[in-house]
């Protein structure tokens, strides 16, 4: 794909994505406004006069521990690649995070897949099939935590619906993706039938993005492999309840790690909910009212916590990834225009139409 065809879609695309970033600013703003409903503002002035900011220190150490976990498993999936260095893997998951919390869309994983794609010249397939792999597995994970605590926390039915549909359906496509990984023969040969209804300029793409991603779900098969990512994931999820449990402790509220890990569960399905950059809004009134309903928080006190919890969580990965792009000489320019021509592709089409070396506009 050209720069000028690139340019041409951009621009015929861009009166929805105006409209795509005006809901969610209308989202985030509407959410905020229902969670900030009835709070004590002189209630919430003191308390953020009162916190104990030094918890805020292994707070963000926490944090960047959450980070490094999760490089470590994304490195995983690429198994075997032995040459791609955990620092560089650490540098691109950042940028990822970066872009969802500076830039509209939600599209930081189509990014770093690209990103990671570009710097270490993997395919692009290979690359994009492994955040798919990590969405999946965090979402599983995040829904056997909340079983976890079901049996000592009393989750609102306005909360565990949606929550057991969205999992539900997570269950479904990685039962798939295991199967598929499992019957890579079985699955070529009901690919290349269907390949029958597409041009044949197409299938040697097709194919080859076909072999790439099932090379890449291949490491489902090794269990091994496949417990390592689980248990890091776990292990990442758990540090992120740690980074909350800190803020909670600096705001003297008196709950359990337990309330920690059921507010991340509840705020991370909040990112499904289409919002500004960051889920400005969104992870506040999520954050809130899981406080002030299931643990009898005082609305102001929830609200300071929130605010301060957002901070810890929105600075480290936009530093980290600024200093990422400073090393490896990628300005945030060129940045903002892949973000752009990422957030024009569908999530299927942009496996197959990102441009190759020669034809990048970045």
């Amino acid at each position: 794909m050209t720069t000028d065809s690139m340019r041409t879609r951009l621009a015929a695309k861009l009166p929805m994505r105006v409209l795509q970033v005006a809901f969610g600013i209308a989202v985030s703003i509407v959410a905020l406004t229902f969670a900030l409903r009835g709070v004590d503002w002189p209630v919430a002035r003191e308390a953020l006069r009162d916190a104990n900011y030094a918890y805020l220190i292994p707070a963000v150490m926490a944090m960047i521990t959450v980070l490094l976990l999760r490089a470590i498993r994304w490195r995983l999936l690429f198994q075997p690649e032995p040459g791609l260095k955990l620092p560089r893997v650490f540098g691109v998951l950042n940028v990822g995070y970066m872009v969802n919390n500076l830039f509209p869309f939600q599209i930081g994983d189509l990014v770093r897949a690209y990103l990671l794609a570009q710097l270490e010249d993997m395919k692009k397939s290979q690359t994009f099939t492994t955040v798919v792999i990590e969405r999946l597995v965090d979402v599983l994970v995040l829904f056997g935590l909340l079983m976890v605590l079901a049996p000592f926390v009393s989750i609102p039915a306005r909360a565990a619906i949606p929550v057991a549909i969205v999992a539900g359906i997570v269950v479904v496509v990685g039962a798939a993706m295991l199967g598929m990984a499992g019957q890579r023969g079985w699955v070529l040969q009901l690919f290349d039938s269907l390949l029958r209804f597409v041009p044949g300029r197409f299938h040697d793409n097709f194919r080859k993005m076909a072999d790439s991603t099932l090379d890449t779900l291949s490491v489902l098969s090794k269990p091994r492999i496949l417990g390592l990512v689980v248990g890091w994931s776990v292990a990442a999820w758990l540090t992120t309840a740690l980074v909350l449990y800190f803020v909670m402790i600096a705001f003297d509220l008196g709950l359990p790690f337990s309330a920690a890990i059921f507010v991340v569960v509840m705020t991370s399905f909040g990112y499904f909910v289409p919002s500004s950059p960051g889920a400005l809004g969104v992870y506040h009134a999520i954050s809130i009212e899981a406080l002030v309903t299931v643990f009898d928080v005082d609305r102001g006190l929830a609200a300071s916590y929130s605010m301060v919890a957002y901070v810890v969580f929105y600075v480290p990965p936009v530093l980290i990834g600024l200093l990422f792009l400073w090393r490896e000489r990628f300005s945030l320019r060129q940045l903002t225009a892949l973000a752009s021509q990422q957030g024009s592709e569908d999530e299927v089409g942009l496996v197959g139409n990102l441009p190759d070396e020669a034809e990048r506009s970045v």
